[in-house]
This record gives C-alpha cells, sequence and structure tokens, in this order.
C-alpha cells in the first residue's frame, strides 16, 4: 500500500475517506457521497463536520431522509468512510486499461 499525504497538512499516512450528504424532500430522498479525499487522522473529523453542515440544513425534509440523516452524521463525525482500497483498486483498473489500449494501438499500428 501506498504512503499518502494529507490534502490539507502534508501530513504522511493519510487516507481515502468519503462522506454522506443527504438530501430529504418530502417525497424524495437520497444518499450520496463526496468526492475521496487523502486525509490524515487530524483532518478526517472536521472534513466531515464540513459535510454535516449540508446535512444539518437539508438532510430533515422526509421520513427516510430523516433516519438517513442521522446515520449520515455520526458517519461524518467519525471520520467518515475509508474509500483507500477501492480508489487504489479503480486506478490500478485504470492503468491496465491504458496499458490494453496501448498495446492494441501498436498491434493496430
Amino acid at each position: 500500500m501506498k504512503e499518502y499525504k494529507c490534502e490539507i497538512c502534508s501530513q504522511t499516512g493519510a487516507r481515502f475517506r468519503s462522506y454522506k450528504k443527504v438530501l430529504g424532500l418530502v417525497l424524495i430522498s437520497r444518499v450520496s457521497y463526496t468526492k475521496p479525499r487523502a486525509l490524515c487522522e487530524k483532518h478526517k473529523v472536521s472534513e466531515g463536520a464540513k459535510a454535516n453542515l449540508a446535512n444539518f440544513f437539508l438532510g430533515w425534509w422526509g421520513i427516510t431522509a430523516f433516519i438517513w440523516n442521522i446515520m449520515a452524521i455520526i458517519s461524518n463525525f467519525t471520520g467518515g468512510k475509508d474509500v483507500t482500497e477501492t480508489v487504489e483498486s479503480a486506478y490500478a483498473n485504470y492503468v491496465k486499461g491504458v496499458a490494453e489500449a496501448m498495446d492494441k494501438q501498436k498491434v493496430l499500428g
């Protein structure tokens, strides 16, 4: 596993984190995740608090959204979701696909 630097303070040992956002409307509710960011232990909770700011205003206005919002707030205040393995896997698949495309071009060209 590679060592990542925190996007805020450049400290090594960061992990990719994503935070829940809840949009609650009367009849429709939606849960989404923020773009993954490399954050150290010190900054993972403060960034979760920023994500919760929108949840405090937009996440309460539906029956299911009310419940999802409570779970999102708890998750965000505990550091969000660690998605480091997912990011690394997606990047490895991307690199593999680029290499395969380049090999096909060599064969055709």
